[in-house]
């Protein structure tokens, strides 16, 4: 029995936005709030989870009215967490940048959470803190101070020690410095030192079946300074 989807919507009291691979996602119907229905809101919710660029801050500018509704809620007791799915960056570095900005001295690196640091600690309760195992990564500084941080023994950052892109030597000849039984997983993130070089020493640690392999995010491309232009994100690199 097939079923209509916008029926389904109406029961729900929602209706259909978009069809993505035959299925409708689906989306609540905003409302108008006044200042009593915002309070009470605010009442029934005790954690509120904010992105970061766009919402708290753009670029190197505060969002006018953010921190002061951020005060808000802190003076309410609630739990407020940045949440954010940008990898080039530490925790340290965003909550630096909060304060910077007049933020809540509460909103600091305990509060937020970064795809860096969701990939470090992954890679400590699978065991490969202290040495135990290396891990090859493809990513930029947020992702080794999370790692530093957690004592999480890595290497591959960076350009390439030798760049054979001038036709100067056989570019697939490479070294393996690190064994692949010695390499624990293989991180990719957002790099912009990435070359054939770096996906093929990740294809060969890969090919060890106890390798693990781990991204930062899906996203395919993020916005650049120039309109128009975009930039390839870690998505592209391993979808």
């Amino acid at each position: 029995m097939k079923i209509d989807a916008s029926l389904i919507a109406q029961l729900h009291g929602e209706q259909p936005l978009v069809m993505h691979d035959h299925k409708p996602i689906l989306f609540r119907r905003t409302r108008s709030i006044n200042a009593e229905s915002f309070q009470t809101i605010v009442k029934d919710i005790d954690t509120f989870i904010f992105d970061a660029d766009g919402v708290l801050w753009l670029g190197d500018g505060v969002i006018q009215g953010s921190p002061q509704f951020i005060d808000y809620l802190i003076s309410l007791d609630k739990q407020v967490i940045v949440l954010t799915n940008n990898a080039t960056k530490s925790r340290a570095v965003y909550a630096k940048k909060l304060a910077k900005l007049g933020y809540n001295s509460k909103l600091n690196k305990n509060t937020l959470v970064n795809p860096a640091a969701v990939v470090a600690d992954t890679l400590a309760r699978a065991g490969l803190s202290g040495g135990k195992k290396k891990v090859y990564m493809i990513g930029s500084q947020g992702m080794r101070d999370e790692m530093d941080e957690l004592d999480i023994d890595y290497f591959g950052y960076g350009p390439e020690p030798q760049d054979n892109s001038d036709g100067s030597a056989f570019m697939y000849d490479i070294e393996l410095k690190e064994k692949p039984e010695d390499v624990g997983a293989v991180v990719v993130g957002y790099e912009k030192h990435f070359n054939y070089h770096k996906l093929m020493k990740a294809a060969n640690y890969l090919r060890n079946p106890e390798c693990m392999f781990v991204a930062t995010n899906e996203d395919e491309t993020c916005p650049g300074p120039k309109p128009g232009v975009i930039i390839p994100d870690a998505g592209m690199l391993f979808e």
